[in-house]
């Protein structure tokens, strides 16, 4: 008697582990995640550009709103940095698709007076309410980017002495013409 019931305790727990191995995907907790397309930037001074990225969630369940959210810049002199005007309408609503949002995420203007040589790097951070779980808070953490400040083209100078000797030339014709 005690073999048989060894046997069904034995057997009892094969078949709970084994639906728990098959029911966890299903009670897995939604994650929120941010992906930055691309990460690294190289911007002119006086320049502004955009910062795209894919918002996706791991659960098609219903997001929103997505408040809290926040973005910032260190080390680089913003004349203007905000959410894409394109994001914000997102952001105000909410969504069940897996894959949330796909564009642009921040415009951002760096300061004509910026320093060329200036690395800088900044973070996006969104958070959304998961209304189907009563209001767990989702956050993909923040989602870095980085970028250096660059200078104009410089000419080579071999284009300076082209440009000279052109101008040389100009002026010794001139210069004959009006002797003569």
């Amino acid at each position: 008697m005690e073999k048989f019931a060894r046997k069904r305790t034995y057997l009892f727990a094969v078949v709970v582990g084994a639906a728990a191995f098959i029911l966890t995907p299903a009670l897995k907790a939604d994650t929120l995640s941010l992906v930055l397309s691309p990460t690294t930037y190289n911007v002119s001074p006086g320049q502004s550009f955009t910062v795209n990225g894919t918002l996706t969630q791991s659960v098609a369940d219903s997001l929103g709103p997505f408040n809290g959210s926040s973005i910032s810049v260190i080390g680089l002199l913003a004349s203007a940095f905000d959410f894409d005007s394109a994001f914000i309408t997102f952001l105000s609503g909410s969504s069940s698709a897996l894959t949330l949002y796909s564009g642009p995420i921040i415009d951002l203007t760096v300061s004509p007076s910026a320093t060329i040589g200036t690395l800088f790097s900044g973070n996006v951070d969104i958070i959304a309410n998961d209304s189907t779980t009563g209001g767990l808070t989702l956050d993909t953490g923040k989602v870095i980017y980085t970028g250096t400040v660059v200078g104009g083209t410089v000419p080579e100078p071999s284009t300076f002495f082209l440009l000279g000797t052109g101008l040389l030339t100009l002026l010794g014709a001139a210069r004959r013409r009006l002797a003569l």
